[in-house]
């Protein structure tokens, strides 16, 4: 027959065992989902180039919170909106920095090239610009 003394140890023992399991289990390690806040040029606006040259520096922008921590993991798709050039590639993922890049290789036709990055099906929009010039011919 147990005792009142040792089902009550019994019972003491169960709930620790029940609560270090528990907490054992529980992940507080694990990354909690951050929500996209915003996106911004961060580097690479504003360069110029010869008409149908690659821009020496890429096109970066970050994904950030509302409180400006980095977002990893989010699509960002690319696209050239004004003027004339190609992307490379058209869709990159976040890094561990909250950032995505693309390349932008100017067109055939001089003047403001508009690069748009877009998140969350085109809800959050950041744009970069670029300059195609043309070159002049010194015959």
């Amino acid at each position: 027959m147990i005792s009142r003394i040792g089902a009550a140890r019994g019972s003491t023992i169960l709930a620790f065992l029940g609560a270090a399991i528990g907490a054992a289990c529980s992940d507080s390690t694990s990354p909690t989902t951050k929500t996209p806040a915003a996106i911004a040029a961060v580097s690479g606006t504003g360069q110029t180039g010869s008409v149908g040259s690659t821009l020496s520096s890429p096109l970066i922008f970050a994904v950030t919170t509302a409180s400006d921590a980095p977002v990893s993991g989010v699509t960002v798709t690319f696209a050239v909106t004004s003027g004339s050039g190609t992307l490379s590639p058209t869709t990159a993922v976040t890094d561990a920095n909250g950032t995505a890049s693309t390349q932008l290789t100017l067109g055939s036709t001089a003047g403001t090239v508009e690069v748009t990055a877009t998140i969350q099906g085109g809800a959050l929009v950041a744009r970069a610009t670029a300059t195609a010039t043309q070159v002049v011919s010194t015959d």
